[in-house]
């Protein structure tokens, strides 16, 4: 198997012959252009004659957005927590995947992109998760860039939308108070719960993880260090989202009684 190479212009190219395809008999060819040197075009040409031979060749051309997915989940997998990898492959599952699957990456316009979230809002989905579905999307042809697959993130000139800034309610603390003291008399396990969340800001999972080796009765502090987290395997204890999550807590002799 050997490469002829062609200058034009500026730039060189290379054809490959792989022979004939034997379910047309005709004969099929591989080329690419845009090689600055003759060198550059050989190493190429060489790669692409060793990938081919290995039977690991696979045409960039004709690469769809599910094929490129496949290839990022297992890194993806590795990279992110379980919750957030859960997270990414539902909106993945759900929003990029049917209506881009089998769409040929690099036929993907920013256009064809930006009328789909159009489409998303018409149909009632908030800008956050609009903006979710956009950093997935970023993430999937970053790395098809990464990996020469395409020459440029489209995303890039795709406008994310603008995320809603809701009103945030909360209750005073005579509401609290009513509160914990209607659980304090229907359940005392809610009603501990909710005392330590209002009195500690600790997140839900945080509070679900506890053990009383976290809690330290004479100095009165908490030792916040995992969390409870749902997947689809169920439930589990994991480290906290970040190490600025990992503190220690005051608590009041009120709380801790």
């Amino acid at each position: 198997m050997k490469g002829s190479f062609r200058k034009r212009g500026n730039t060189w190219s290379f054809t490959i012959d792989i022979g004939i395809d034997p379910a047309t008999g005709k004969r099929q060819q591989k080329s690419k252009s845009g090689f600055r040197t003759k060198k550059e075009a050989q190493n190429a040409a060489a790669t692409m004659i060793t990938e081919i031979e290995k039977g690991i060749y696979f045409d960039d051309k004709q690469l769809t957005v599910l094929d490129v997915w496949e290839k990022l989940k297992p890194l993806r997998k590795a990279e992110l927590k379980i919750t957030s990898y859960e997270k990414d492959m539902s909106l993945v599952r759900l929003y990029i995947l049917p209506p881009f699957s089998y769409k040929k990456i690099k036929s993907i316009k920013p256009v064809m992109i930006q009328s789909y979230y159009a489409e998303l809002k018409e149909k009632g989905l908030s800008n956050g998760t609009i903006s979710n579905i956009h950093r997935c999307l970023r993430c999937i042809f970053k790395h098809a860039v990464e990996w020469e697959i395409i020459h440029e993130n489209i995303m890039n000139k795709v406008k994310k939308p603008r995320e809603e800034q809701g009103e945030m309610k909360t209750w005073s603390s005579e509401e609290c108070n009513r509160f914990l003291q209607y659980l304090k008399e229907k359940n005392i396990k809610y009603h501990m719960f909710f005392l330590l969340a209002i009195y500690t800001g600790m997140r839900r999972g945080e509070l679900l993880a506890l053990t009383w080796k976290d809690i330290d009765f004479d100095n009165k502090r908490i030792l916040v260090n995992k969390s409870l987290v749902k997947t689809e395997k169920g439930l589990f204890k994991a480290a906290t989202k970040t190490k600025s999550s990992n503190r220690s807590i005051s608590i009041s002799s009120f709380v801790i009684g």
